[in-house]
């Protein structure tokens, strides 16, 4: 079986609103997925230097079942209430992906 991959897609509406990696980091979001989900195998903030708005925070996962517990998670509702203050200035979109083929040296 293949692992499974999530996104979050997060766009700041304005220049000076959030810094998201920073807050993100700051907060442990990553940690805390890591040490509550058996499931849970890695995760990375990822920013494109050409697009400063926009930050993604990829997730690797054992399998979908381990994403789904995650989302249903106490400590991630948690992390939500402790960010709730920057949802009016950001944007977030899911991607949701199947791994199919993995190459790795």
């Amino acid at each position: 079986m293949m692992d499974f991959h999530s996104y979050m897609v997060i766009t700041v509406k304005h220049q000076k609103d959030c810094d998201v990696a920073k807050t993100w980091t700051e907060r442990r979001c990553i940690e805390e997925a890591a040490e509550t989900i058996p499931g849970f195998k890695y995760g990375e903030i990822l920013e494109d230097p050409s697009e400063p708005l926009q930050t993604i925070v990829h997730c690797c996962w054992t399998n979908k079942s381990s994403y789904e517990e995650w989302l249903s998670s106490p400590v991630r509702e948690k992390q939500e209430q402790d960010l709730a203050e920057y949802a009016p200035v950001l944007e977030f979109r899911n991607i949701l992906l199947d791994s199919k083929h993995y190459v790795s040296v």
